[in-house]
């Protein structure tokens, strides 16, 4: 593992921040109760705490008999199989849209940092985030762990995708991911995840379709691997592929140079990741929470008995850390059309100035004009673009499609 890199927490406050069609905790019992059959005084004796109702359900409690145990782990698995299809329904609403333009720029910090990406969201946001950027060949590129696929009988397997590049992020899901499935808690703890998807692509509007023939029965015989929000997890962690991302999330943070919370408040039920965290963070690394509640940063400050944790809270907490934090994406590329201009934006921001006029040219050749200036411009203010895109011009195909790439924010503004 490469020592020295940028640990990053992530909850479900940043699914959120994503899409507000992302649930968070309490709004998973809205959805999830009715699908089997209950009503939410259900969470009465519980506080009206939905992860305090799976919890009891989750373990055997002495005063039921066996038959009243066997009907709780009966309803826990109905529930925790709705927590799934809640998240999957959500998730093509929020990607019905194209990621903010935030994301965009987060992520690329992310890869260009070659960040530990520690995640308890089962979502594939962030898969699909990358994906959208073409920085993976496969899913599996970015995930710490050794993931199977299956095949049908008689499908040859005759070639396999190049590795990614170096500049991605590594992905550690410890509550697992609606992508991932496994035998169930009494498969044997050596049970290998199965990768069931690996679209590349932003939209679920795109997914493959309904398996046929032999590909229907690929997947029976396996359930999600999602460990579902209970304060009592312990005993879903007997899978040896789920604890050993947990020991080299250990070691990463350990290692870590800091450590940025986004969308995760510790709460005080959570008691082996707040242990987790407490006793693998390394002393002195910088520390930042981001997230809504300024109460967050309290929280994680009281944990580690620390005083100098870095907060960004109020109304729009990630996108000001991304604004204070991340360097910028630019795009460039030539529209075309009737008319066709040259089209350059830093984060999201036109740069093209809005009274550009293709020069006089011969009828035919706006294009090539456009293309021309393009040229120029991009090489007069970034005239050290990283090696990728050292010379887009060479192949003219390339001009026909947006570039994107990161501006390192340690590199000198742009001029205008």
């Amino acid at each position: 593992m490469t020592p020295g890199r940028d640990f990053i927490l992530l909850g479900a406050g940043f699914s959120r921040a994503i899409s507000g069609a992302m649930p968070l905790l309490n709004d998973l019992s809205d959805e999830v109760l009715p699908r089997v059959g209950l009503h939410t005084d259900s969470l009465v004796p519980y506080g009206g705490n939905f992860e305090a109702w799976m919890s009891h359900l989750a373990v055997d409690q002495p005063w039921l008999t066996d038959a009243q145990n066997y009907r709780n782990k009966a309803l826990f698995a109905e529930a925790s199989q709705a927590v799934q299809d809640v998240i999957v329904e959500r998730e093509a609403r929020a990607t019905a849209t194209p990621p903010p333009e935030w994301m965009t720029r987060l992520l690329m910090h992310w890869s260009h940092r070659q960040a530990v990406l520690c995640s308890f969201n089962y979502d594939l946001l962030v898969e699909r985030g990358l994906s959208s950027l073409r920085m993976l060949q496969s899913w599996s590129d970015l995930y710490a762990v050794a993931l199977e696929q299956r095949h049908p009988p008689g499908v040859g397997l005759m070639l396999s995708s190049s590795p990614s590049g170096d500049r991605i992020p590594e992905l550690l899901k410890l509550h697992g991911s609606i992508s991932w499935a496994y035998g169930g808690p009494n498969a044997p703890v050596s049970d290998r995840i199965t990768l069931t998807k690996s679209e590349l692509q932003w939209s679920t509007a795109f997914s493959a379709p309904e398996p046929r023939g032999r590909y229907r029965a690929l997947h029976d015989g396996l359930v999600p691997l999602i460990v579902p929000p209970t304060s009592t997890k312990s005993g879903f962690y007997s899978n040896l592929s789920l604890r050993a991302q947990w020991r080299r999330a250990h070691d990463a943070l350990r290692h870590a140079k800091s450590l940025t919370v986004i969308g995760y408040s510790f709460p005080p039920g959570d008691l082996q990741t707040r242990h987790f965290v407490a006793e693998a963070i390394a002393p002195g690394i910088p520390v930042t929470v981001v997230d809504p509640a300024e109460a967050a940063r309290q929280n994680v400050s009281d944990l580690l008995r620390r005083d100098d944790v870095v907060g960004f809270d109020g109304a729009h907490p990630v996108t000001d850390y991304v604004g204070s934090t991340c360097g910028s994406v630019l795009r460039f590329g030539v529209r075309s059309g009737e008319r066709p201009r040259p089209m350059i934006t830093v984060d999201g921001v036109d740069q093209v100035p809005t009274d550009w006029a293709a020069p006089d040219v011969t009828p035919g050749d706006e294009y090539q004009a456009a293309r021309e200036w393009l040229h120029r411009e991009v090489n007069r203010r970034w005239p050290d673009l990283p090696p990728e895109h050292d010379d887009p011009w060479a192949d003219d195909s390339l001009s026909d499609r947006v570039q994107v790439t990161f501006l390192d924010p340690d590199r000198p503004p742009a001029p205008s």
